[in-house]
Order: C-alpha cells, then structure tokens, then sequence
C-alpha cells in the first residue's frame, strides 16, 4: 500500500482554499484566527492528481508514505495575500488570537460556506507547520510544479464551471447567472419526513406545487416574500401547466423545473430577487419499510449579502421546509389509502 500526503491543496473543493476564497469574496476587512501563521508548502490540485494517478505505474510490495509539496512554502496568510492579489480583491488582513478552534469553527460556520466537520479538520491541521519533504516523491515521479498564483488563477477559472453540473440540470439559464464571487460549497437548509405513503403518491403530490396546494405549507409567507420583489421593481411570473407532472423547464410562478427524476428529485431554480443562486430539491427515497420526502434549499451566497440573507431567512426556512415536507407526506398518505 502506497500512501501520499499532502497538505494545503490549491483547488475547487479544497477546504483550506474555499475558506480562503470565501473570507475575500465575503468580508470587507479580514480577521482570520491565529491559526493563519502556520507555515505550508500548497501543492496544486493539478500536482497532486498527477502524482496519485502515476503511482499507480509505480506498484509497492510494502507500506510506503509519501509527502506532495508545492514549489513554494508560504504562510496561510501569505496565502491569502497572494490569493487577494490574484483576485483584484484588496482586503484589510488582521488576524485575531481566538481563543478556541471552537469558536474558529463557528466563525468560519458563519461567513464561508464550506461545511463545520471539514472546517474543524482543517483548524486542526492547521494548528501547526506543515512542510511537506516531498524529495522522494520528485525523484519517483518528476514534474514542473505548479506556483501557487498560477494554481489560483486556474481553480478561479475553473470554478466559472461549477453549476454547470448534474445538481443544477446543465441549466443554460443558471450557468448564465452563476457569478465567480458566489460560494462553491453550498448553504443548505431542509427537513426529512419518514412515510408509510408510496413512491408514486409522493411523486404526484409533489408534482402539485403551485397549483391548488400552492406550496403546501405557509404560503401567505411564499406570498410575503413575492410581495418583496414586486416592492422593489421585479416582476414575477405566475401559474403553472396545467398537467399533473412537470417537465423540465416548465415554470412555477418565478421557478423553473430544471431536474426531474420520476420518483427520486425535483428540482427548481429560484427565480426572486436575492444576493446568490439556489435551488429547491424534493427528494425522495425508498427505505423498505418506509419512504422518505426531503425538502432541502441550497444557496450560494453572493458576498456579505448574500451570507446576511441566507442568515436573515433560516429561521423561516426551517419553518417552512419542516411544514412542507410534512403536508406532502400527508396528503400522500391520504391518497395511498
């Protein structure tokens, strides 16, 4: 068994480099923990794929451990300096001595979207220098290693790519709205109903969203927040098609269908007017016994506004989401029998 390590990674998904990117993008002045100072040696993704990808030509009959490293060792606040002058983003950079990793978790909870476990792992690796001795690795495998600036500016252009994916149905309309500063992990907020109803009673229920049901659960909330666009100038479209199931790219008042999965998801893109790009996914699961109904948000938060948003509406989310997927398991319990 062959293992490699490595320790700040440059790429899209990378934690440390999410938080990095999600600090600039989101804050107008930076106050990142302690933590900052450790030293690193940042390998870029692209380094690092190609080094696992050939050891595979290089089989060991043993344990073997092996350290990737990037070309330059650079603190996470070098890191940042870099990162904000790859960026064209000028931020003021004061660390503050928080006293704990929890309270670190909590602050990066709050202003990146990259998920608390993955962020409590990388405080923690990050509580310490981190200097990779990757001589054996290179003498191995040989290749030009990537500068971290370059590696920055590649994942930035990669990341342009990131809704254009299955979650978001390859939609043209929200790959030509997704913008570089929205997060790359997603915020989410949902609620999960177990059922005794069947997969296709399920199925139809949700499929009635918008039409006599509205949205199933607090709608006079649903039409406060309507209320809210048109307040500000943007208009809204409303109904829906007449037929019991929706395909996609149908709309839905100011949703549009952009995943449908008989029995398994449906997918609409949020169309009111807000600081990021979400999307709402009924999902459902056949557990044996029982089936499952999930109403869950994503969103990708633009900015500070977009974090002051997400924030200001958890409460209603929670609320709503919760209702929602209780009314669709009922009415699909009522219909089953």
């Amino acid at each position: 068994m062959t293992e490699l390590r490595a320790g700040i990674i440059v790429g899209a998904g990378s934690a440390a480099f999410e938080v990095m990117r999600d600090m600039v993008y989101n804050l107008p002045v930076l106050t990142p923990p302690r933590w900052v100072r450790s030293r690193t040696t940042p390998i870029a993704l692209e380094n690092l794929l190609h080094y696992l990808v050939a050891l595979l030509d290089h089989p060991a009959s043993e344990h073997r451990i092996f350290e990737a490293a990037g070309p330059e060792v650079l603190s996470y606040q070098q890191q940042f300096e870099h990162f904000m002058a790859v960026s064209g983003k000028r931020r003021w950079l004061i660390p503050i001595p928080l006293p704990t990793r929890w309270i670190s978790v909590w602050f990066l909870n709050v202003i990146t979207s990259v998920p608390p476990t993955t962020a409590r792992a990388l405080i923690q690796g990050l509580k310490h220098d981190l200097l990779a001795d990757d001589t054996a690795l290179r003498a191995l495998i040989p290749q030009r290693l990537i500068a971290f600036d370059d590696a920055v500016r590649s994942t930035l252009k990669e990341e342009e790519k990131l809704v254009n994916s299955s979650d978001w149905g390859y939609d043209a309309q929200a790959f030509a709205r997704w913008r570089p500063e929205y997060g790359y992990f997603a915020k989410q907020a949902g609620f999960t109903v177990k059922t005794s109803a069947s997969l296709a009673a399920l199925w139809q229920v949700v499929n009635q969203i918008g039409g006599k049901e509205r949205y199933f659960f607090g709608n006079i909330l649903w039409q406060t927040r309507a209320l809210m666009d048109r307040a500000i100038g943007h208009k809204l479209a409303k109904g829906r098609p007449e037929r019991e199931y929706l395909q996609t790219g149908d709309a839905v008042d100011s949703w549009k269908v952009i995943v449908v999965e008989p029995e398994k998801q449906l997918t609409l893109l949020f169309g009111m007017k807000a600081p990021g790009l979400g999307r709402l996914c009924f999902s459902l699961e056949d557990k044996g016994d029982y089936r499952t109904i999930d109403v869950r948000a994503f969103w990708h938060p633009h900015g500070m506004p977009g974090l002051f948003y997400w924030l200001l509406m958890i409460p209603a989310h929670l609320f709503i989401f919760r209702g929602m997927a209780k009314q669709i398991a009922r009415l699909a319990e009522q219909s089953t029998d």
